[in-house]
């Protein structure tokens, strides 16, 4: 009886001096905890503490570089990521074959445990169009109603739209024989469009006399020019450019438009330019 009363007094002394019970489970470490959460979602967690796995999507754009690797298992670099493809890649409305060095792609997929992006799409960028082009010439081979003809300058046939600019003068100033300057551009599937037709109206008349004036007579507006043997008469309905008709002096410079009566060898002057 003293021996089994001494076993169990030696039991409960142990339990005391270990703190408690054998049964009860270690808390978890915070540190351990921190480590789960910083890598939930983003793959498995080694023994090491190294990713194994990733799940994290991202995008990233940018012009290819280091091609290589046989469709549709290839790889190449964007802005310094190593992008990787295979046979689940999706190549949008382009294929594979269209990746090289020097063209432009959209790459959306998974980061990898190496940091490379396995690609789940990858879209090709369409190169942008091509400048517009002018041309400039004489309409001619006129045919078709407004908005939609079709002419022909400098050997180049145009057709416009409904979207094409004629600016101020409109689409029924564009006739044979007429001055235009054609602006256009090659679209997407290799047809032209014409953005814009200027109509270049032509130059003006040269004025009927020109010269220095050596004598006026007559009371602004009415009065009487003389170039050497030259006269012209202005009026009410004269226009007077540069200077006013007061201007019109005796060694002032002129140029002169009008029109000549029959016989007469007097101009009757529209417009008086005075330098």
């Amino acid at each position: 009886m003293k021996r089994y009363l001494g076993s169990v007094l030696v039991a409960v002394a142990f339990a005391a001096a270990c703190g408690g019970s054998d049964h009860s489970t270690p808390p978890t470490s915070p540190a351990s905890q921190t480590t789960t959460a910083a890598n939930a979602g983003t793959g498995a967690i080694s023994g090491d503490g190294t990713t194994t796995g990733a799940t994290a999507a991202t995008t990233i754009t940018g012009t290819i570089s280091g091609f290589g690797g046989t469709c549709p298992a290839v790889s190449f670099k964007l802005e310094a990521k190593v992008i990787k493809t295979d046979a689940s890649t999706s190549f949008g409305d382009g294929k594979c074959s269209d990746l090289k060095d020097g063209v432009k792609v959209g790459v959306s997929g998974t980061v990898q445990a190496d940091g490379s992006i396995l690609a789940k799409q990858v879209k090709v960028a369409p190169p942008p169009p091509p400048p517009p082009v002018t041309v400039e010439g004489t309409v001619s081979a006129l045919s078709g109603t407004c908005p939609k003809i079709t002419f022909t300058v400098a050997s180049k046939t145009f057709t416009t739209d409904s979207l094409t600019r004629f600016g101020d003068v409109g689409c029924a100033a564009v006739k044979n024989d007429a001055k235009v300057a054609v602006v256009s551009q090659v679209q997407a599937n290799g047809t032209v469009r014409v953005l814009t037709v200027k109509v270049i109206p032509p130059p003006p008349p040269p004025p009927v006399i020109t010269g220095t004036v050596t004598s006026v007579t007559g009371t602004c507006p009415a009065i009487t020019i003389t170039l050497e043997a030259k006269v012209a008469v202005t009026s009410s309905s004269t226009v007077f450019d540069g200077k006013a008709c007061g201007d019109v002096k005796a060694g002032a410079k002129v140029g002169i438009y009008g029109t000549y009566a029959t016989g007469s060898t007097t101009l009757t002057a529209t417009k008086v330019v005075i330098r």
